[in-house]
């Protein structure tokens, strides 16, 4: 079965219960009220008070009413497809025949038990007004039908909606993720083709392992899962392992992130894409060292990481890098805390720095 079928059958019967549930109160306090107004009519007329026939009778006819309502649920559940307007007219339509369907039945049960008396009240003006009578307690009863299963299609729609926008989104930050690999793949294979092309054979084959452990890792995250603070600094340490090998006197790493900071949650790989940009656009352009520096701080509630970057000797760096991958970040961070991140460039005579904002919370309170 479709899954998306499978819901609304769910919503339905919990919406049932709540109807069934409806149709036993107002038929019990219907029939509460009634026998209490009849007793105290028959009381004021000195006559015999809810005598054992007329309660059995006047039992036997909420029965009928409860039976007579639960096909009118029956009959609006099969239509909770349609659009409000037919709902409504066919609502009217079934208390009217609900209506009199148990005038007709209230007669017959009466003079099955009581044949004397209903028969000197069996005339045609009773049962018109009769059937007036029930037509409003069948109508109220329509009525409170149909707003139970319209608010359960509304409940069902709003589930299904943040369902489907909740599938959109996993969707496209699985996209703004899986769209930074190609881009890594390819500097580092460039890094391992330039020792290869060097005979630096050692080197290609230890950089090879580092990018098997490197992929082996990350592409067992899940891009929507959080991981602690401690384990994507590892994650970007073996990353840069991988390209200091490239360019062991010109990249200087230096991490500043204190230890109790080690836990809070951070999305997975989300400083990687800030950090190629440093290689590609920083160290791969420059002849002079590149200082590449990650901090981390906490001011209240709110975790503030930073990558920095010096220029090097490359002038029109000053404008900071291109490419997709400032854009994806501020984008993950956009649709993981909406309101609640924020993701500026700055530019100035020490370099280029990202500093990312998210709230702070630790990976036990996030799981």
């Amino acid at each position: 079965m479709d899954p998306t079928e499978a819901a609304p059958a769910k919503s339905g019967l919990s919406a049932n219960r709540v109807a069934i549930l409806a149709i036993l109160v107002c038929w019990v306090t219907q029939f509460v009220l009634l026998t209490a107004e009849m007793a105290a009519a028959e009381s004021a007329m000195n006559m015999p008070v809810m005598r054992q026939s007329e309660m059995i009778a006047r039992g036997c006819v909420s029965i009928v009413g409860i039976l007579l309502s639960c096909c009118m649920a029956l009959l609006l559940r099969r239509m909770r497809a349609t659009t409000l307007g037919p709902r409504i007219a066919v609502a009217a339509g079934a208390a009217l025949v609900g209506s009199l369907l148990h005038a007709v039945a209230n007669f017959g049960v009466f003079y099955l038990l009581m044949p004397a008396e209903s028969l000197n009240r069996a005339t045609m003006a009773s049962y018109l007004a009769a059937t007036t009578v029930w037509f409003w307690t069948y109508g109220t009863i329509a009525a409170l039908l149909l707003v139970i299963y319209y608010h359960a299609d509304l409940r069902e729609r709003d589930r299904r909606l943040a369902q489907m926008r909740a599938v959109a989104q996993s969707a496209q930050i699985k996209a703004l993720r899986y769209q930074i690999n190609p881009h890594f793949m390819f500097n580092t294979l460039n890094s391992i083709a330039a020792l290869v092309g060097r005979k630096e054979t050692e080197e290609a084959e230890a950089m090879v392992e580092d990018l098997s452990d490197f992929l082996h890792t990350t592409l067992q995250l899940n891009p929507e899962d959080d991981i602690p603070l401690s384990r994507e600094l590892e994650l970007q340490k073996l990353y840069l392992g991988i390209e200091t090998a490239r360019f062991p006197d010109r990249l200087h790493v230096d991490v500043d992130v204190p230890r109790e900071l080690h836990d809070l949650a951070v999305p997975s790989l989300i400083t990687q894409p800030l950090v190629e940009n440093v290689i590609k656009h920083a160290l791969r352009k420059s002849t002079t060292p590149i200082s590449l520096r990650i901090a981390a701080r906490r001011t209240g509630d709110i975790l503030e990481l930073t990558i920095h970057n010096s220029f090097g000797d490359v002038p029109d760096q000053r404008r900071g890098p291109p490419g997709i991958g400032l854009a994806n970040v501020n984008e993950r961070l956009t649709m993981r805390y909406p309101g609640a991140s924020g993701c500026l460039a700055i530019t100035d005579d020490d370099g280029f720095s990202v500093r990312l904002t998210l709230p702070a919370v630790d990976t036990d309170a996030r799981a």
